[in-house]
């Protein structure tokens, strides 16, 4: 029995030394899971609102030159023989307006007659629309919907890539009220200044990209243009809300601060579970010296008259307690 307790004793100090010390671990991870999550919900609102920022700003832009398509339908109508000399005097003025407009086209009976800038786009004139694989559904379909659509990105006859805004343009008969269909009017929107947007967009700096298009003929989506790496699902998706088609813009940090922060306050709770486990180990050690001393004999490391009190105390206590007597017997060495 005084074997086992002295082991009880050897041990107290260590276990409850381990026990602070875990216990502090505890509390860290309680905070970690709690600060974490809310870094998240945060990361996650400042991601969307990004996402938010970049496809209104796409929007406004893209919409811009929906309205230029818009004019260029109008100015055909009541231009119908329209000559390339009209077409260029009229067009410059939308290019100077946009940078995203790359050129214009007409395609009168769906046959491309005119173009702007002439001399960079002169190649695409004579192009069948109903004999080109890759346009004749959405040529289509515009004439079927009677509604302008955007089409691409495409590779283009006169080189490079984009996107296609397509209006059909139709004449009304004054007599009978009936719609003539004329045939296309279309402005090319430049890839690469669309890209070059989203690059130097204001949010580029703090965050990853990616463009992507559902298309509404296939009913696949598409991967238009990306700086994403790894899991799509984390991304922030916002659509960019156009008259037709249906494009999104999703977003994700860079780097996430939060992650820097979390492992900040991480060690700075391992550290100071560290530091609490060591002043609770002096303290009980601090204890159990000063006890020794008051109880034992420094030189003899024998119980001494206050402990012998101490003794006698508890069994005069027991006694009384349990109503029995105890004998004390003294021996003079």
């Amino acid at each position: 029995m005084a074997l086992l307790k002295h082991w009880n004793s050897k041990l107290l100090i260590p276990l409850l030394t381990l026990l602070t010390f875990l216990s502090g671990i505890g509390i860290t991870l309680l905070i970690h899971n709690y600060e974490s999550e809310n870094r998240h919900a945060l990361d996650r609102e400042h991601a969307v609102h990004a996402a938010e920022e970049i496809a209104t700003d796409f929007e406004r832009e893209i919409n811009n030159v929906w309205a230029f398509s818009s004019a260029l339908s109008a100015y055909v109508t009541a231009t119908p023989d329209v000559t390339q000399k009209q077409l260029s005097r009229f067009s410059s003025a939308m290019l100077e307006a946009s940078p995203f407009i790359r050129s214009l086209s007409l395609a009168k009976d769906n046959v491309i007659t005119h173009v702007y800038p002439y001399e960079e786009n002169k190649k695409a004139l004579g192009l069948d629309y109903m004999k080109n694989a890759k346009q004749k559904d959405a040529v289509e379909r515009l004439i079927r919907e009677r509604q302008p659509n955007i089409a691409g990105p495409i590779d283009l006859v006169q080189g490079g890539k984009a996107f296609i805004l397509r209006r059909p343009v139709f004449f009304t008969n004054e007599e009978n009220g009936l719609k003539t269909y004329w045939g296309i009017a279309s402005l090319l929107i430049n890839f690469s200044a669309l890209t070059n947007f989203l690059s130097n967009h204001t949010y580029a700096k703090d965050y990853e990209f990616q463009w992507h298009i559902f298309n509404s003929d296939s009913g696949q989506t598409e991967s238009i243009f990306s700086t994403l790496e790894g899991d799509t699902e984390k991304y922030n998706f916002k659509k960019v809300n156009l008259p037709s088609e249906t494009w999104h813009i999703g977003t994700r940090e860079k780097q996430r601060s939060s992650s820097t922060n979390i492992i900040i306050l991480d060690a700075t709770g391992i550290l100071v579970t560290l530091l609490i486990a060591y002043l609770v180990n002096r303290l009980l050690v601090s204890h159990k010296h000063n006890r020794d001393l008051a109880l034992y004999d420094h030189l003899t490391n024998l119980p001494n008259r206050r402990l012998l009190n101490d003794r006698f105390r508890q069994l005069a206590a027991q006694a009384t307690r349990k109503h029995i007597g105890f004998h004390l017997v003294y021996i003079d060495l």
